[in-house]
């Protein structure tokens, strides 16, 4: 099989590669030692999915029902086997209810807690994050942006995400069909397997699909849209217009491999990024600067780097003071 081509998510989804990580197969185990130490080159890519894995293997365990239902037949089977042959003094009798009723409130609490936390997941300014989800779905979290999930996740009730901020998702089929829903401040984005990207700030909602087919839902609106490889659809909170067209998507995604892909790009949507995600207030000395537009690639998406790129492309003069940006015409 060629390898040489395999991206993070070919790999984490290969069973060779995933028996060499659990070091389950020495056929496996041998194959992957040679091959790694044969593509250096592929050592990024590889160490990623390695990482993946390992997140997946640690995911946090349910608490088996099993272990509730044992619980409670012991709780039964103690106030069957209580002597009631033996008068009890009322003080002592109340007593026991009442630890009985304790041991049952804390099964339920405990379960009730389990069933609706949720677990959170948060990145800040400058910093991406790589999740495995228990179902084998990867998400790659993007600068300055939080996630939550319910604790109790399992393949038998609908799969639900909340974000604020941005998200790439690769999202797994499942034999079960299991719904996959993310939710944003203003729309619920619906698949069953497939990649897409969620960007979700400043009352703003904005989806780009890769593969696959998502439907994405306003619930206040009772409005519904379905999208195609290719596209994206963005809509505003209060606004009531749905932006649906076809983009270039490595402008939309790149950053999830640590680069900057612009393609016509307005200087106002870099500057809301820079904002977003590395934390600076943006000033800008002229509003005519804010529709230059700049088509460039950079492979590293260092802030000074791409502030220099700007200046020189677009022959601007920036200037940094603490945590501000000043940006003016050189």
């Amino acid at each position: 099989m060629e390898y040489n081509n395999y991206t993070v998510e070919d790999l984490v989804a290969d069973e060779s590669f995933q028996a060499w990580v659990a070091q389950s197969n020495a056929t496996s185990v041998a194959f992957w030692q040679e091959w790694t130490h044969a593509h250096p080159e592929k050592a990024a890519t590889v160490q990623e999915a390695v990482a993946w894995l390992r997140a997946l293997q640690l995911r946090e365990r349910t608490i088996p029902d099993f272990q509730l239902q044992r619980a409670e037949k012991r709780l039964l089977a103690a106030i069957d086997n209580y002597p009631i042959e033996r008068p009890l003094h009322k003080r002592h009798w109340a007593r026991w209810v009442a630890a009985a009723c304790t041991l049952v409130a804390i099964a339920v609490g405990a379960n009730y807690w389990w069933q609706n936390s949720t677990v959170t997941y948060e990145t800040g300014f400058g910093e991406t994050r790589s999740l495995a989800l228990p179902d084998g779905s990867l998400v790659v979290l993007n600068a300055h942006s939080t996630m939550k999930m319910a604790r109790n996740w399992n393949l038998n009730r609908p799969r639900e995400l909340w974000l604020d901020g941005e998200a790439f998702f690769n999202v797994k089929h499942t034999l079960q069909h299991t719904p996959f829903t993310v939710h944003t401040q203003d729309a619920d984005i619906e698949v069953l397997g497939t990649t897409f990207n969620v960007l979700q700030r400043h009352n703003k909602t904005q989806v780009v699909l890769t593969t696959g087919k998502v439907r994405l839902t306003r619930p206040r609106e009772k409005t519904t849209v379905v999208m195609q490889p290719g596209e994206l659809v963005e809509l505003r909170a209060n606004e009531p217009n749905v932006i649906q067209q076809k983009v270039n998507i490595e402008r939309y995604v790149s950053w999830k491999n640590n680069h900057f892909v612009f393609d016509n790009t307005p200087l106002a949507d870099i500057i809301e990024m820079i904002e977003s995600n590395y934390g600076y207030d943006v000033e800008v000395a002229d509003a005519d600067l804010l529709s230059l537009k700049l088509t460039y690639r950079l492979e590293n998406n260092d802030l000074e780097l791409l502030l220099t790129a700007l200046s020189e492309a677009l022959e601007l003069k920036i200037e940094k003071d603490n945590n501000r940006l000043i940006v003016s015409q050189k």
